[in-house]
This record gives structure tokens, C-alpha cells and sequence, in this order.
């Protein structure tokens, strides 16, 4: 007496797979969700302010630590006076 059993137990294969990767996608969705609702959207950077002398001698002034500016000398050359003539 034999019995086959190669049929149902390929079915059972296959539907095993199918089940699997089904639950992965299903998964996968879910992974998908929780992390749009941690992040729903991207916040703009706010533009950085560049620093003018004029900020950064009053905040040198308002401390109490340092009590001297810095002169003319001390002071990088900007691009803008690089580039531009001078009026003499």
C-alpha cells in the first residue's frame, strides 16, 4: 500500500510561501506606517544669520569678561570690500 503525498505536501509548500511573504509585505506596511507618524513631515531649516560686527561688538561690550573691541585691524576683509574699488 503507498500513498503519495507529494502533491498536498507541495501545496502546503507553496501555500506556506505565499503566507510568508504576505505577512512580510503586510509588515513591511506597518513599518512603513509607524515611521510616517514619527516623522509626518520635515520641519524647513530656518536660514542661518550671518554675524555683522555691529552684533558682535555689542556682545562683547554687554560682557563682562572682555571690555576691549576689536580695532579696524583685528577685523577680517570682506569679500564685498575685497571686490569692490576703493573711493580715494
Amino acid at each position: 500500500m503507498s500513498l503519495d503525498l507529494s502533491r498536498p505536501v507541495a501545496a502546503l509548500f507553496l501555500a506556506s510561501v505565499i503566507a510568508l511573504t504576505g505577512c512580510l509585505v503586510l509588515f513591511m506596511r506597518e513599518v512603513f506606517l509607524a515611521a510616517l507618524s514619527v516623522h509626518p513631515t520635515v520641519w524647513p531649516q530656518v536660514g542661518r544669520v550671518e554675524r555683522t560686527y555691529a552684533t558682535e561688538a555689542a556682545k562683547n561690550t554687554s560682557d563682562s569678561t572682555t571690555s576691549a573691541v576689536a580695532s579696524d585691524a583685528d577685523r577680517p576683509v570682506s569679500d564685498h570690500a575685497r571686490t569692490t574699488p576703493s573711493a580715494k
